[in-house]
């Protein structure tokens, strides 16, 4: 669950970066692209490529604060369902520019790349990059930048009982599954920390099946701004707007 921070005065609350020990990881949905693109007459593909680049800028920007963990829902699963135009673009230029960039930038920073999804519908050739992408920074031990490509929170979650079916079957788990704990170490977030805040720009305020077990207790955030418009000092008022509630977790807030 993370944890507990303090609750933030009018004062305090502009000194963000000395508190971001507090937000281990951030996860965003990165909502808009295609609106910005079409305000602006554009194609869609053009506002996806100006959407990347921005994430790269945030990314690195927490990474520079201290942010341990940076969840980018880059493609759900149901994104399949879109244009043919469009997933070619995606999968066939964006995706592989995306990962080489990102391998190169972790390899550099000490990053350890991870990747939560269904890798086997991707292009052979992208799903080779990711799992090479995985490969390479896997000893890294700095901020852990996870993306979520052709990800369903429904489906992980589907498949992690199927895993523990299967492992009772085979006899390498013999007692109930009754432990949270135990049941999320089937899910493929095992070893990451659930996250502190969920930012959903556009002004989209639902989840979109992303992390549906892991961010029971998230702190959602969704400012009416298209993803590629998103600046580093909007990622300083997301936290603010974390650091200002008292996540209670179900308990009673002792003011």
């Amino acid at each position: 669950m993370g944890s507990e921070p303090k609750i933030l005065t009018e004062s305090e609350s502009d000194a963000v970066p000395a508190l971001y020990g507090m937000v281990d990881h951030v996860a965003i949905t990165m909502d808009g692209n295609g609106r910005w693109a079409r305000k602006r007459n554009r194609p869609r593909t053009f506002g996806h490529r100006r959407g990347a680049q921005v994430a790269f800028d945030i990314v690195k920007y927490a990474e520079r604060l201290g942010v341990k963990v940076v969840t980018l829902y880059a493609f759900s699963y149901e994104n399949w369902q879109r244009s043919a135009e469009e997933v070619g673009f995606l999968m066939e230029i964006l995706l592989p520019e995306t990962i080489k960039k990102a391998s190169k930038y972790a390899e550099e920073s000490n990053i350890r790349i991870n990747v939560i999804g269904e890798l086997d519908p991707l292009p052979k050739g992208v799903r080779n990059q990711v799992e090479e992408a995985i490969r390479r920074t896997e000893n890294n031990t700095g901020m852990v930048l996870n993306f979520a490509i052709s990800y369903s929170g429904r489906r992980e979650i589907l498949a992690a009982v199927e895993a523990i079916v299967q492992a009772r079957l085979d006899g390498r788990l013999t007692g109930p599954v009754t432990d949270e704990d135990a049941f999320a170490a089937y899910l493929q977030t095992v070893g990451l920390p659930d996250p502190d805040l969920h930012i959903r720009c556009g002004g989209v305020n639902r989840l979109s099946n992303f992390m549906l077990w892991q961010m029971a207790y998230t702190e959602l955030y969704a400012p009416d701004i298209l993803w590629p418009d998103f600046t580093e000092a909007d990622f300083d008022d997301a936290v603010r707007h974390f650091m200002k509630q008292p996540r209670k977790y179900g308990k009673v807030h002792e003011e």
